[in-house]
């Protein structure tokens, strides 16, 4: 319905591109809006907001991923398809009580791991 609505305001105001400019703004605030929502629901449910990284001179520790408080994570159970550098991402994860596999990153376990829009 929001579609079919953004469409037809579309239309009315075709006319004039001052109110195109308007309708552009108000996508872009809604957009942001939904990735705030997003953002919020995420933390209550426990994820935190992280980036996959590709260490390619850490010998061991291939990927990490970076915290958004700047801690580096070394997940032993990351799968293939979140293995691209730069990767943003919402995730749980539990500490590992063994030695690091490399200096830089702590070893974690992931418990649960979404790509994240923004």
């Amino acid at each position: 319905m929001t579609m079919k609505l953004l469409i037809m305001t579309l239309i009315l105001f075709a006319s004039s591109c001052d109110a195109s400019k308007n309708v552009s703004e108000n996508t872009e605030t809604n957009t942001e809006e939904a990735i705030t929502i997003e953002s919020k629901k995420m933390l209550e449910a426990g994820f935190i907001k992280g980036e996959i990284l590709v260490q390619k001179n850490e010998a061991g520790c291939p990927f990490t991923i970076k915290l958004e408080d700047g801690r580096m994570m070394d997940p032993i159970n990351l799968e293939d398809n979140y293995k691209i550098t730069n990767t943003k991402i919402w995730l749980k994860f539990a500490g590992l009580r063994m030695m690091n596999r490399c200096d830089i990153a702590q070893p974690i376990s992931i418990i649960e791991i979404q790509k994240r829009a923004e």
